[in-house]
């Protein structure tokens, strides 16, 4: 008998779970700051922009990151959010304005 005289056989196959997808531009954890909750670049930018003394916006540290946030919104690329996720983290490390690090 050959292989195509045989009836057809019906497999089970397991599929993974469906992947959570996130959309561009959420930070994989919110950040707890004294300013609020951040949860993504919109969150960290009108912080900047608004909520920080003028004195500390224009520290390197601040500028680097609303760069580095502008730039992932920009490119939509996950490892420029992940830069700017990083760097905003360390810029409210340093000012102590991170609840929780």
């Amino acid at each position: 008998m050959l292989d195509s005289d045989k009836p057809a056989t019906r497999v089970s196959v397991e599929h993974p779970p469906p992947a959570h997808v996130r959309s561009f531009g959420v930070f994989p954890e919110p950040l707890s700051t004294t300013r609020g909750r951040l949860k993504d670049i919109a969150d960290a930018l009108r912080v900047i922009a608004r909520d920080l003394p003028e004195e500390l916006r224009r520290q390197s540290r601040w500028t680097f990151a609303a760069a580095l946030l502008k730039e992932a919104e920009r490119t939509r690329k996950a490892r420029d959010l992940k830069c700017a996720y990083r760097q905003l983290r360390q810029a409210l490390e340093n000012d102590r304005m991170l609840r929780n690090p």
